[in-house]
């Protein structure tokens, strides 16, 4: 039985659907009406498969085709991922099984990233990710900005499972390597593109390629991305959901002779937004604490969609708001040599973000943080590339160096409405400065033409500082006057110094065999690595490092294409045991609300899926699935700052990761004369997961009642949801002018992404509403 709001929902999104397909209908009909070129010989075959076109990765630092590669990747060229409506990276995750990108909880400019059950489930400077990002070869050891739009790329790969070798630096669930376009020699092209949809969204892309001989070439891209609020606040009319986001990047392109190229590149990202989040429940506890807020954060239990309640005229803390503003620049020279392709790759990245986060969504700074972060890094890396006795063996060897250092800070005021002046904060500020250092080298042995035998190790090592200051502090004016760390006197701005090393030797071994041309089965071992480091917004135990999280995964996996390429079918299953699991929970310590990362073990198995067919010529259907089965074993989290009681016997949860997840995909493109027509629809489904840890069990451990304690979980539990997305496209002159209606979540399916549980209260945020526009494109 469909109720009253799911039939307006699916009505809503029908009429969406036949309107998208009647503009395009329409705009097509009347193109092929002016046509008076008669069909191409090659046109009129359109019964005629052609096949699925090959994927080219760098799994192995080199171009191969994927099907030749022993590793689980899903990889996406810039062409797929417009078709596919595609806006920004977090769009890669909707297609790919297995891999959830979520906004994390303190900046949703800022990607948490989660695969084969290791994720980062929060931004501390002093927390690395489990997913390692790379972009054109640079590693990106801040998230930060991951939350762009995609402009001007040339490919999206996501390599799953621990990357022991190659991409082996916080590799404990995979990889994503982003490549973005080189500039083309002697070439003079470019693309202007805008777009407008609801919400008052306006997109603005320009692209411009000037290969001014055949060894120098140089290539812009810029694009503005601004966009109206969807969520009202009742008292103060502010509008949050907004977006104004600027990237912009420009590189050069250098072949001074067969052999040598050198390319470099700057990037810049501007990102501000102003994010509401809302309560989605409360203890009675929190209630009977503002009693005159009841009835505020009562109607914000069921207000959640559209608008913020507030029940005094007024707003007495600030607007919540988003800010970041990320430089990056990258050069990577190239040499031809006897024993193979040589690499330098070099990269400077500085990331500032600042953000107010209200957490429980109303008028009064019940609880309010506030984060800032200035982060810089310095990257190179050596690599060397090629093949041995007569091709019978390929191998890649490098050396990578990578220099941390910056500030992460925050300031969290919580119940300041009801306590009387001097009103008082806690500050927690790291002062953080970092080396790392790793060794790899790795090589395929081809036995037979059929028969692969693959080996890599590698060696890392890592260095962390840092100098925390915690304190209580004046809110009039952020002067400390008690420190929260023992041995710490304000006198020294409560300065503790902590420094560490972390090393670790992690390998691939592995073993492939082609069934046939088209067929290939393989089996491997592999061990990840990520380091380990310091407490920085905890009090009590900054004097104990959180430590290496070490993966050890079994996969085996089978590549196969048939029936002359139309089909493809690629499958995984693996298994792998999670040692020191690095988890980040909040939790409060003698009255002190604090972030502290805990280590657990744990397990998972799982199994990936994708399948591709061409059904007609133009038409290619495809299907994605992913299943894991994550547990924790043990989780005893940090020794002092817990009672050393096993939360995985209380049933702990794994949180952020959907046990089931698939995606359904069409795409169809035809061609008449100078005119061309492009349709595509996809429906992405992830299952229920947690999103905080908090079991029933481990609450009623901390006090709470059985009922209560269920009402967490189920605020904290992200439903299962599916989202149906469309692109409707129509080119003139050779595809020199095209035309675009879109729509995305066209059921305007709402649900929880995130939700944080704070002590008395669950604080959430939902996903975007569903919106629809059209884009207009100018290439040259």
């Amino acid at each position: 039985m469909v109720d009253s709001y799911g039939a307006a929902q699916f009505a809503r999104g029908f009429r969406m659907m036949l309107a998208l397909g009647t503009a395009v209908g329409g705009l097509y009909t009347a193109q092929a009406v002016a046509q008076t070129t008669p069909a191409s010989p090659q046109d009129e075959g359109q019964g005629r498969s052609t096949g699925l076109s090959d994927v080219v990765v760098t799994a192995r630092k080199v171009a191969e085709n994927q099907q030749n590669v022993p590793v689980a990747i899903t990889a996406f060229s810039g062409d797929t991922l417009q078709k596919q409506n595609a806006v920004t990276f977090k769009d890669v995750a909707n297609f790919t099984p297995g891999f959830v990108m979520r906004e994390s909880p303190n900046n949703s400019s800022a990607v948490a990233l989660a695969l084969r059950g290791q994720f980062q489930n929060d931004s501390l400077a002093t927390l690395d990710p489990s997913v390692g990002v790379y972009v054109d070869g640079v590693y990106w050891a801040r998230q930060y900005g991951l939350n762009a739009d995609l402009l001007d790329v040339q490919s999206v790969q996501v390599l799953k499972g621990p990357q022991g070798t190659l991409f082996g630096r916080n590799t404990t669930g995979g990889a994503m390597l982003i490549q973005t376009n080189d500039p083309k020699m002697d070439e003079i092209s470019g693309m202007v593109q805008g777009s407008y949809g609801r919400f008052n969204e306006r997109v603005g892309t320009a692209v411009l390629n000037l290969g001014l001989s055949d060894k120098f070439a140089v290539r812009g891209a810029i694009q503005i991305n601004k966009r109206d609020g969807y969520i009202t606040d009742r008292a103060s009319g502010q509008e949050y959901g907004n977006r104004d986001n600027l990237t912009g990047r420009v590189k050069a392109k250098f072949e001074p002779t067969d052999g040598i190229s050198l390319v470099v590149s700057g990037e810049w990202f501007r990102f501000d937004q102003d994010t509401a989040r809302f309560i989605t429940y409360a203890a009675p506890s929190a209630l009977a604490r503002f009693p005159g807020l009841t009835n505020e954060i009562q109607a914000n239990l069921t207000n959640v969609d559209t608008t913020i309640v507030s029940a005094a005229p007024y707003r007495s803390d600030p607007v919540p708001y988003q800010s970041v503003r990320t430089y990056t620049y990258n050069a990577t020279l190239a040499v031809d040599t006897p024993f193979g392709q040589a690499k330098l790759i070099g990269g400077y990245r500085r990331v500032r973000g600042a953000n107010a986060l209200d957490l429980d969504g109303g008028s009064a700074p019940i609880a309010l943080t506030t984060l800032d972060q200035n982060l810089r890094q310095w990257s190179v890396e050596g690599q060397l590339t090629g093949k041995l006795f007569n091709d019978a063996v390929d191998f890649a060897s490098g050396i990578t160096f990578l220099h941390e250092d910056g500030y992460d800070r925050s300031y969290s005021y919580s119940d300041t409405q009801s306590i009387p002046a001097p009103r008082i904060a806690t500050r927690f500020v790291g002062l953080v400065d970092s080396d790392a250092v790793g060794f790899y080298t790795q090589a395929t042995w081809h036995v037979t033409p059929r028969l692969g035998i693959t080996g890599g190790i590698r060696y890392s090592i890592d260095d962390k500082r840092v100098n925390t200051r915690s304190a209580a502090v004046l809110v009039a004016n952020l002067a400390p006057i008690a420190c929260i760390t023992a041995g710490t006197t304000p006198a020294i701005d409560c300065d503790k110094h902590r420094a560490d090393t972390f090393s670790n030797v992690s390998y691939t071994v592995g073993v492939d065999y082609k069934l046939t041309d088209d067929v290939m089965f393989y089996a491997k071992q592999s061990r990840g690595f990520r380091a380990g480091g310091e407490q920085l917004r905890a009090a009590g135990v900054v004097s104990l490092p959180f430590k290496p999280e070490i993966v050890n995964e079994q996969e085996i996996g089978l590549k196969s294409e048939f029936l002359d390429r139309r089909v493809r079918l690629n499958l995984s299953a693996y298994h792998n045991t999670l040692n020191n699991a690095q988890r980040s929970v909040i939790t409060s310590i003698g009255g002190v609300v604090q972030t502290i990362v805990e280590n657990a073990n744990a397990r998972n198995y799982g199994a990936e899926a994708e399948l591709n067919a061409e059904i007609a010529r133009g038409l290619v259907l495809s299907g994605t699935y992913s299943y894991n089965d994550p547990k924790y074993t043990k989780y005893l989290g940090v020794a002092g700052a817990t009672t050393g009681v096993d939360k995985a016997a209380l049933g702990v949860r794994f949180d952020g990761l959907a046990k089931n997840q698939f995606t359904l995909g069409a795409d169809y493109h035809t061609k008449l004369a100078s005119s061309s027509l492009g349709l595509n629809v996809n429906y992405n489904w992830v299952g229920s997961y947690a999103t905080a840890p908090d079991s029933v069990g481990t609450l009623a451990y901390a006090g709470y009642s059985a009922a209560e304690a269920a009402k967490v979980v189920a605020a904290t539990t992200k439903p299962g949801a599916g989202f149906l997305n469309a692109r409707a496209t129509i080119g003139f002159a050779d595809d020199r002018f095209e035309l675009a209606v879109w729509g995305r979540n066209i059921f305007d399916k709402r649900v929880i992404v995130h939700a944080l549980f704070v002590q008395e209260y669950v604080s959430a945020l939902r996903n975007d509403p569903a919106t629809y526009g059209v884009t207009g494109t100018v290439r040259f």
